[in-house]
């Protein structure tokens, strides 16, 4: 467990075992958008992870991580790792769906990461401008 995400459990008053429970409590799961490129697998950093089933270009719409009512999709929104050094972001757009986009070029069956507390700190709001 990398000592950022030791960090943000801290910071919200959770621990990270409650953290992995939580992340596997189901009913707000929904199926993963069909065409989205990527798979689960496991993980270097922790169980399963959030894996490209093809190389992916920076700044590039990996899929999406919540739908318009904030159900989690059952790839991305279930199982994206933090990491310190995240090669992705989320972006919500205006109609309430969370994306994962890509911060770098990503090669296939790479792990896509984010930064759990960023995303926090923007209020799970980061604007459409991160790669510009």
């Amino acid at each position: 467990m990398s000592h950022g995400f030791e960090q943000h459990c801290a910071k919200y008053g959770v621990s990270p075992e409650d953290h992995h429970k939580k992340s596997k409590q189901t009913p707000d799961v929904v199926p993963q958008p069909l065409g989205d490129p990527v798979r689960t697998g496991a993980s270097l950093i922790h169980g399963l992870g959030v894996m490209t089933t093809k190389s992916i270009k920076a700044c590039a719409v990996v899929g999406t991580a919540l739908d318009h009512k904030h159900n989690r999709t059952s790839t991305i929104g279930r199982y994206i790792n933090h990491s310190d050094w995240p090669n992705c972001t989320l972006i919500t757009h205006p109609d309430g769906v969370t994306m994962l986009v890509t911060l770098e070029n990503l090669d296939d069956d790479e792990e896509c990461t984010i930064d759990y507390e960023l995303v926090m700190q923007i209020g799970k709001k980061i604007s459409d401008d991160a790669c510009h």
